[in-house]
């Protein structure tokens, strides 16, 4: 195989364009989409590319499974998992794997500072140090999002009306009918015309 064949090949199945990945791959412009199908009808480059999409496919299923199981640990997060007993946080030690990686969406700490002693600035501004640090705030993934995230992902689809193709396909059918409807008058006009014309013809005869 090539290197421009290989080019080639990891270009197409980014957007399957024939044309466009020959010419990335140094075709020339005029000739790209003769090219472009002239490789996809090579037999080393048609299963290499097959090859590769598999490959892809099986990324993305794994990626999604990936996906999945995050949005599935969110929606089974409780603050029980990060409360002490007297109700106050537990050491973000503590927080578990979940919390610490996925449920934090933010934290707003605050700082304070002393005035230096020896002169020198250890702070954010001359002459000031910083004495203490501490969380005001965490704010938290909201676990209804969570839920719908995971409702619609595609391993899952809870949130899909199982009526919607369904709808889809009686849509379709209402309009055949009216078209055939509509057909069918227009063809019982034209056979009425018909019959009024041969009837004022068989009068004019008498």
């Amino acid at each position: 195989m090539t290197p421009k064949q290989r080019v080639f090949i990891s270009e197409y199945i980014v957007d399957h364009n024939a044309t466009r990945a020959a010419i990335t791959a140094g075709y020339s412009k005029k000739t790209a989409q003769e090219q472009g199908s002239r490789l996809l009808s090579n037999v080393i480059v048609a299963a290499a590319i097959k090859s590769a999409q598999q490959a892809s496919l099986q990324r993305t299923e794994t990626v999604a499974d990936e996906i999945l199981n995050d949005l599935n640990a969110l929606r089974k997060c409780s603050l029980v998992d990060i409360l002490a007993d007297d109700f106050t946080l537990k050491p973000p030690s503590e927080w578990g794997d979940t919390w610490l990686r996925l449920k934090i969406a933010g934290i707003e700490v605050e700082q304070k500072m002393v005035r230096s002693t020896d002169g020198v600035q250890a702070g954010a501004s001359r002459g000031w140090d910083a004495s203490d640090t501490r969380v005001i705030k965490i704010k938290f993934v909201d676990p209804i999002k969570s839920i719908q995230l995971l409702g619609t992902h595609v391993g899952v689809r809870a949130f899909v009306n199982p009526f919607d193709k369904l709808g889809d396909g009686l849509s379709d059918l209402a309009g055949s009918i009216d078209r055939a409807i509509a057909e069918g008058r227009q063809r019982a006009a034209q056979r009425n015309r018909r019959i009024e014309v041969e009837s004022n013809s068989g009068g004019n005869r008498d």
